[in-house]
């Protein structure tokens, strides 16, 4: 069991990704690792909420779809939550993870 979800016994290559999601290590890093606060500024090298979405586009896509099971688990640990959750990983990046328009 993992973040509430049981996913044990499922011997999908997808269950293996789809665990690693849900690993504290990884919602840790999003959670303590992007400044929300942080709006960025225009002509920067780099922007917090443009590195947030990158990231976790390239963590949680492409996402489980070969088997149903996976991919409700997949859209209830990641998306099925408020969106001020700091777990809510790509909801959140959708919006740069910008506390001023999450809440």
């Amino acid at each position: 069991m993992i973040g509430g979800f049981n996913i044990s016994g499922r011997s999908t290559d997808e269950a293996d990704w789809l665990q690693t999601k849900m690993l504290p290590a990884t919602l840790q890093y999003f959670g303590c690792h992007f400044d929300e606060n942080d709006p960025g500024q225009r002509l920067a090298p780099t922007r917090p909420g443009e590195i947030y979405a990158r990231e976790s586009a390239l963590v949680h896509f492409p996402q489980p779809l070969s088997k149903q099971s996976d991919y409700a688990a997949y859209l209830a640990h990641l998306m099925d939550k408020p969106i001020t959750d700091k777990q809510v990983v790509v909801l959140r990046a959708m919006f740069g993870n910008q506390k001023a328009v999450l809440e």
